[in-house]
């Protein structure tokens, strides 16, 4: 049973949406900053995996009725990861502090 909001929204009740959902992010200017500004730019990062989540599903390992055999293989996978070289096309440094650039733009100020 859902409670609350979750009830009313499609990315949260329809299959074709799980994994998605819509933002919206509004940035306030004060008069004076707005007078000054002629454009607003932003990036949007994604961390995939944090440390503290991975400890705290480690922790978790022994207790309750999660598949022991899940919990191995995520240990197994993240601690066998190496991010320290890993490049895009360019030879730019990715994931570099465990954040994924999603997405970035700039709008004008009206």
């Amino acid at each position: 049973m859902l409670h609350g909001e979750e009830a009313h929204d499609p990315h949260y009740v329809d299959p074709k949406l799980t994994g998605s959902d819509d933002i919206e992010y509004r940035v306030l200017l004060d008069p004076d900053t707005l007078r000054r500004a002629d454009h607003v730019e932003a990036t949007l990062y994604y961390q995939s995996i944090p440390p503290f989540y991975l400890q705290e599903r480690f922790a978790d390992a022994s207790q309750g009725p999660g598949d022991k055999d899940d919990i191995q293989r995520l240990y197994y996978l993240t601690s066998h990861l190496n991010l320290d070289d890993a490049t895009n096309d360019k030879g730019e440094p990715v994931l570099k502090g465990w954040k994924l650039r999603i997405a970035g733009g700039a709008r004008s100020v009206q």
